[in-house]
């Protein structure tokens, strides 16, 4: 066997693997260091408080959201003025306009039908894009009832997007069975 430096050939090759893992996983640490304290126009937020503050807004977005939602399955053909206005407690501005505009005929066929429905969430989860914008899944179960018929029972699938303003939050866009309705 051929000696270099005091060292024959298969404890030479083991000792050069070991230095290039040792070289590899050094390359990694500083590669893992780089990424988790990388400079992005100012300093990481510190990951337990960024956490806590994302979980707050999911659950109180949720929660406007199911709020939002039940109000948005629920009318009677006799009061839907009173019925459609939760839009303006509950939406942004944006979202207001395209519902104004897009409930328009669907309230002519709920009179036309005398149609009644009552909505309710089953269940909902929330994940939070930032502290200030979350995404809402919802599950409702619609009762809708219509003179001379049976009472059918939809399950929507509601994905609402939430923004905080001025300290609410707010209905921004709204997917209902993956078909965006939104402005």
């Amino acid at each position: 066997m051929t000696e270099v430096g005091g060292i024959t050939g298969p404890r030479r090759l083991v000792r050069l693997l070991a230095a290039a893992l040792v070289l590899a996983l050094a390359a990694l640490a500083v590669a893992v260091v780089l990424l988790f304290t990388g400079d992005d126009d100012g300093p990481a937020p510190a990951p337990a408080a960024a956490s806590g503050d994302l979980v707050a807004a999911e659950a109180a977005a949720e929660s406007a959201a199911r709020e939002a939602v039940t109000s948005m399955t629920t009318y009677d053909y006799r009061s839907l003025d009173r019925d459609f206005a939760w839009v303006q407690d509950a939406g942004t501005e944006a979202f207001q306009r395209y519902f104004a505009e897009s409930s328009a005929d669907s309230q002519a066929v709920i009179t036309r039908l005398r149609a009644v429905a009552t909505g309710e969430v089953v269940d909902a989860a929330a994940t939070a894009a930032d502290a200030t914008h979350v995404k809402v899944l919802l599950f409702v179960d619609q009762t809708l009832e219509v003179p001379g018929q049976e009472a059918k029972v939809d399950q929507p699938r509601l994905s609402v997007q939430m923004v905080l303003q001025d300290g609410r939050w707010l209905v921004d866009q709204v997917a209902v069975n993956d078909r965006l309705t939104s402005p």
